[in-house]
């Protein structure tokens, strides 16, 4: 009977343990996710270069040294809050692509969403250029992120696809589509703010030039 009583208390115990572990990593998760979203409110607002890690702490409501238990720099931070928007950002492509039926229309869905993101949340790729990350890492990364394969290979696919389905040119190599179509989407290295046209003004220009050359005769 204590042996058994013992056996109770010390699952107890550790029930207990877990618990409060549990909690503590629940308010650790909710702290990390509102440091994000302030830190992605004050980038936009002001920049990667106006933007410090005190201004984040108080808005955040912590001091720095817990904002620092959390992220170890300004550019640890950025990078994680570029990969919680690229993660997002994949999961809308998976879902719109699935709404469009045909191959054209997926590739024009894709382009769309794309400059929308951009142009909504340029001043992340200003910052991601700051902290020295430049197209070749950008598309690793982006690569490396994607769920099911890599956006890479996905969009081979549905040129692939398009191929089959008589919708684009089978004598152009996949690889000079897929080419192209990163060159178009990543267009914006020489363009003012000001100067940038609505993600659908840009989508259907863009789209003039992409398919014209591969859909088939």
């Amino acid at each position: 009977m204590t042996r058994q009583r013992e056996t109770n208390m010390t699952a107890e115990k550790d029930n207990k343990t877990n618990q409060k572990r549990s909690l503590k990593e629940r308010q650790r998760a909710e702290r990390e996710q509102l440091i994000l979203e302030s830190a992605n409110t004050i980038l936009l607002e002001k920049g990667y270069t106006a933007t410090s890690m005190d201004e984040i702490a108080r808005e955040v409501g912590i001091s720095k040294g817990t904002l620092y238990l959390h992220f170890s720099s300004k550019e640890d931070l950025v990078l994680a809050l570029f990969e919680e928007k690229l993660s997002a950002f994949l999961q809308l492509l998976d879902q719109v692509l699935e709404e469009e039926p045909t191959t054209q229309k997926r590739l024009e869905r894709l382009l769309l969403e794309t400059y929308k993101e951009i142009i909504e949340g340029r001043q992340m790729l200003i910052a991601l250029q700051s902290i020295g990350m430049d197209r070749n890492s950008f598309r690793e990364r982006v690569n490396h992120e994607t769920s099911a394969g890599s956006l890479t290979q996905r969009i081979t696919a549905l040129f692939d696809e398009g191929k089959q389905s008589g919708e684009f040119d089978e004598s152009i190599p996949t690889s000079i589509m897929v080419s192209m179509l990163f060159a178009l989407m990543g267009m914006f290295d020489h363009w003012k703010q000001s100067e940038l046209p609505s993600a659908e003004v840009l989508t259907q220009s863009v789209c003039q030039l992409l398919f014209r050359g591969i859909l088939a005769q």
